[in-house]
């Protein structure tokens, strides 16, 4: 039996045991919950922390984005002065030009211009005008030239011939052609053969010049030719020539100048310049003269002369901007003599877009050598037209052969 202390102390040490228990329990409880405060004080701290990365990374994007921008801003204000700075030198030099042209020319005067001429200008196409200015003695060069480019596209209605009767025009009106003919019977004393360096020669060649200016002041392009050429390829698509940007572009006559018969001239206060020059200085040339024959010799610079020492002196000073087209492609008449011409093995087998009739003396025996070559386009009438594709066909072969 047992003693009734070892119960007691048995019920003590269960209740002893219970008591474990429960600070067991309790200290489990409390782990328990201090493990969720713990886990919950976790996520807190990582969503403050996921917060706090996600603002500092959206304050970084905004300082990145604001120094872009001010980069930004910085770059085209810098471009704008830069833009600004180029603009005002350029209007600076713009002004400086224009001054200087102003000393040497009187370049806001126009003039006078014949009211029929001004009116069949006014009538053509608005972007240039193919200019020949042709005295009878010409008209045959100027017939072949017609059935030369007959069939070249906006060439005829762009052409303007002036002439030096009324017998000329109403010749020229009889090839049926679109050519724009205008009489000019104030002309009628240069109505002869005259020959290269002549006196006569050199009168028509300053009324030339004065037409000149008369048309530069209708449009904005003229393209000043003489009929006494061949074109073996429409010049009006050669969009290097036609549209360049040059007050002047002309060809290389092989004797040091640029041709003065053949050259597009942009209207620029240069180019106005510059005939209004050549123009004073021919007249004074001229004046010296008076009195004297068509036919006597002058020793004096001709208008191709003054045109090129002018040209030149303006060129250096900024005044004048000039190109001249390449000799292979834009041929003076000095090819007929085979390598006496500069160029003539560089360009053979080439086929030109042009070739002038210059570099012999007298109409004859220019129309002559074009027939030899198979570059005249007139029946033996001197009125009728080759067939024009076998005719440039043939024209065609004569640099390749």
């Amino acid at each position: 039996m047992s003693h009734p202390n070892s119960l007691a102390r048995s019920s003590a040490n269960e209740h002893v045991l219970s008591r474990s228990e429960v600070l067991s329990r309790s200290e489990m409880l409390l782990t328990s919950s201090d493990a969720r405060e713990a886990a919950a004080n976790k996520r807190e701290t990582s969503f403050w922390d996921a917060r706090t990365w996600s603002l500092q990374r959206l304050f970084v994007m905004f300082v990145l984005v604001q120094v872009l921008i001010f980069t930004f801003v910085a770059s085209f204000a810098c471009f704008g002065v830069i833009v600004q700075m180029r603009k005002k030198g350029r209007n600076t030099g713009e002004i400086r030009r224009i001054r200087e042209l102003e000393r040497m020319c009187d370049i806001h005067s126009y003039p006078q211009i014949d009211p029929l001429l001004e009116d069949t200008v006014r009538s053509m196409p608005e972007d240039l005008v193919i200019m020949h200015f042709v005295n009878d003695a010409f008209l045959p060069f100027m017939f072949s030239w017609i059935c030369n480019t007959k069939d070249m596209r906006g060439v005829h209605e762009r052409t303007l011939v002036i002439l030096s009767s009324n017998d000329s025009k109403q010749e020229i009106v009889n090839t049926g052609s679109k050519v724009n003919a205008v009489a000019m019977p104030s002309l009628k004393f240069i109505n002869k053969n005259l020959e290269f360096n002549t006196l006569g020669y050199r009168r028509l060649l300053r009324e030339r010049i004065v037409a000149i200016q008369a048309v530069l002041t209708l449009k904005e392009r003229v393209f000043l030719t003489e009929p006494d050429a061949l074109w073996l390829t429409n010049l009006l698509e050669q969009n290097s020539f036609v549209n360049s940007e040059h007050d002047m572009v002309g060809f290389d006559d092989d004797n040091g100048f640029t041709g003065a018969g053949f050259m597009m001239i942009r209207r620029t206060l240069g180019s106005l310049c510059l005939w209004q020059t050549v123009l004073k200085r021919q007249t004074e040339i001229l004046n010296r003269y008076a009195g004297m024959r068509d036919d006597a010799l002058t020793e004096d610079y001709n208008d191709q002369i003054f045109l090129n020492e002018v040209a030149g002196q303006m060129r250096t000073s900024g005044l004048l901007t000039l190109k001249t087209m390449d000799s292979c492609d834009y041929r003076s008449g000095r090819w007929y003599k085979g390598n006496e011409w500069t160029p003539f093995f560089r360009c053979r087998g080439k086929v030109p877009h042009v070739i002038n009739f210059n570099w012999v003396v007298g109409n004859a025996a220019k129309i002559q050598r074009a027939r030899e070559h198979g570059h005249w386009f007139l029946q033996d009438d001197g009125k009728t037209c080759k067939p024009f594709h076998p005719t440039l066909a043939k024209a065609r072969t004569s640099f390749v052969n």
